[in-house]
């Protein structure tokens, strides 16, 4: 599920989930699109892990009380967020070239 505060780290997400893909790489646009469509309509990590996305835990969050988790778009080029697995909501999405 994904709500508005889910977008507070990245302006490009919302406004791609918005309809205006212009802060997106054009060769990203479809491949985000249908991460954000997976996560509007799911609420579990399995509802966002298809192949070719690469669902993991975000290097370095395994001790973490909140895990950061990665799709991947292309290359080194990611969207992060993180679950609440009480409510069902993404959150913190972030997409930039994360290495």
């Amino acid at each position: 599920m994904l709500t508005k505060k889910s977008f507070k780290k990245c302006k490009a997400l919302w406004l791609l989930y918005e309809g205006d893909a212009s802060k997106i790489k054009a060769d990203h646009v479809e491949a985000v699109g249908d991460i954000l469509a997976m996560m509007r309509a799911g609420s579990t990590l399995a509802d966002v892990d298809l192949p070719g996305y690469r669902l993991h835990p975000w290097h370095g969050t395994a001790k973490k009380k909140a895990k950061i988790w990665s799709l991947d778009v292309s290359g080194n080029v990611r969207v992060l967020f993180s679950l609440d697995e009480d409510t069902g909501l993404f959150y913190d999405l972030d997409y930039g070239n994360f290495k």
